[in-house]
């Protein structure tokens, strides 16, 4: 068929995906640092809990407005744990 639609997409009723699709449904973020923990299991109140955090300090931290210093020993803590940052 010319238009790119394959016979076996009528019987199953699919629709072929486009890339306007594609970029409304997927987050910009999927690899940052928050959403990548989240799919691990690891949210900011787990964090809180696991290391003893401030919750507001967590936030700062996905945000990337936490000090520099600090950012780099939750870093550091977060890795030596194995987490997948």
């Amino acid at each position: 068929m010319s238009d790119g639609i394959r016979p076996e997409q009528f019987t199953t009723g699919t629709k072929p995906i486009t890339v306007d699709i594609l970029e409304a449904t997927l987050s910009k973020r999927i690899d940052d640092i928050e959403p990548r923990l989240i799919r691990h299991g690891y949210s900011d109140k787990v964090l809180v809990e696991q290391f003893n955090y401030k919750l507001a300090e967590v936030r700062r931290f996905f945000k990337g407005e936490l000090d520099a210093n600090r950012a780099k020993d939750i870093t550091q803590d977060l890795r030596e744990a194995g987490l997948p940052i």
